[in-house]
Order: structure tokens, then C-alpha cells, then sequence
């Protein structure tokens, strides 16, 4: 579990500098795929479409701009942290 969480840490690290859009092709496709696995997890699919339409003004993940979906994941994993520390 150390080692997984270690080198989880590592790839959001460099999966969130500043070149990582450039450089890599599947960038904004594995951010999405976060979001929804983690969504359907979760079951928060009400709580994330009005963020979507309350903060961004948008109805579905695809229309957010780069930087808006950097936002949304890292809300999302906020998310995800804070029920896995419910569930301790």
C-alpha cells in the first residue's frame, strides 16, 4: 500500500507540471477518467453536475478548459480523501 501510494504521488506530480499538457497525449483523457470512476464511486454524479453548472456554467466535464479541469480533479480527489478519512 506505501509503495502504490508513493508512486501514485509521483505520477500526479508529474502529471501536473506545466508540460505534461504538451507532452503527453492521454493528459486530459486520464484526468477525466479520475473524475469518473471516482464520481460513480462515490455516487456524488448530483454533487458534480451542479459544480458543473454552478461554478463553471457548463452541463458536462468536456466543456471545461484545460485549467478548469485541473480545478474539478482536484476537487474531486478532495472528495475522495475526505471519504476514505470517514471511513477510518
Amino acid at each position: 500500500d506505501k509503495a502504490e501510494n508513493y508512486l501514485r504521488q509521483w505520477i500526479g506530480r508529474l502529471s501536473s507540471t506545466k508540460t505534461a499538457k504538451k507532452h503527453d497525449a492521454g493528459w486530459r483523457n486520464r484526468k477525466l477518467s479520475f473524475i469518473h470512476i471516482n464520481i460513480n464511486k462515490l455516487k456524488n454524479n448530483d454533487k458534480l453536475r451542479k459544480l458543473l453548472k454552478d461554478k463553471y456554467g457548463v452541463a458536462s466535464l468536456t466543456e471545461l478548459s484545460d485549467d478548469d479541469l485541473v480545478d474539478v480533479y482536484f476537487t474531486v480527489a478532495s472528495w475522495k480523501q475526505t471519504a476514505k478519512e470517514k471511513q477510518k
